[in-house]
């Protein structure tokens, strides 16, 4: 899941803000009883992982490939990793199952949400970003895929702001012009957003894809080059005629 995604859930969870943990259970391997009686504060996120804070402790989520959550709507026959019951002021509970997530609790005290790193965040710190590319020997590949950098840009996002930049997957990061570098980190950052309102209003991501899962270049209708780029070895789809590379 990319960071547009776990954005989404966050605001759907806010709701339960002000509402009190009585009941937790799942195949998770946290010290779940830590949890209850908590009140949860805020609702949080960044990049890629969700974060429920309450009162002592937050609840760290990451959704990998494959997680999900539902509300008051378990999963027939499959065990939850975690399912938590909240109560308020005598309303019904509500019930949050989350499945095939990576869970871990944190103390208040250790919690330290980097939110300059988010890409979706308004505090993203765009001149930081700009010295990590810079510095990084790297293919610029695996550098928009590292969530110590980029936290919320998924193999989707990567793609397409390669190609709306115009600079090649295979690119050594250090060797791209800064203003070509920072163009590519605006444009990522724009198709977050992008990406995040089509989410959110229910609209096909598709048809806002330049070249993820196409065949063709819609600017020189060249045939794209389908590739397992980088130590990340995710599928990357560029066009050879389009994308500066850069060594």
């Amino acid at each position: 899941m990319e960071g547009p995604g776990v954005y989404l859930i966050r605001e759907k969870l806010t709701f339960l803000k002000g509402f009190n943990i009585i009941e937790i259970s799942g195949n998770s391997r946290i010290e779940k009883d830590r949890l209850i009686g908590e009140k949860l504060i805020s609702v949080d996120s960044v990049g890629k992982q969700l974060y429920l804070i309450f009162q002592e402790t937050a609840l760290r989520v990451h959704f990998g490939m494959y997680g999900s959550f539902r509300i008051n709507n378990p999963k027939p026959d499959k065990k939850p990793r975690l399912q938590l019951r909240f109560v308020k002021d005598g309303k019904n509970p509500v019930i949050l199952y989350f499945y095939n997530t990576s869970l871990k609790l944190v103390s208040r005290a250790e919690l330290n949400l980097e939110h300059f790193k988010d890409v979706l965040n308004k505090n993203f710190d765009r001149e930081w970003a700009l010295e990590r590319v810079k510095l990084d020997p790297r293919v610029i590949s695996d550098v928009l895929l590292d969530q110590e950098i980029f936290a919320g840009i998924g193999n989707i996002i990567k793609n397409e702001a390669l190609f709306l930049s115009k600079v090649h997957p295979e690119s050594i990061s250090c060797k791209i012009p800064d203003g070509v570098a920072m163009d590519l980190i605006d444009r990522s950052i724009q198709f977050s957003l992008i990406f995040l309102e089509h989410r959110r209003r229910g609209w096909p991501l598709k048809k806002v894809l330049m070249v993820y899962n196409r065949k063709f270049c819609p600017l020189c209708d060249s045939k794209l080059r389908v590739k397992y780029v980088g130590n990340s070895r995710r599928k990357t789809f560029y066009c050879e005629n389009c994308q500066q590379l850069y060594v």
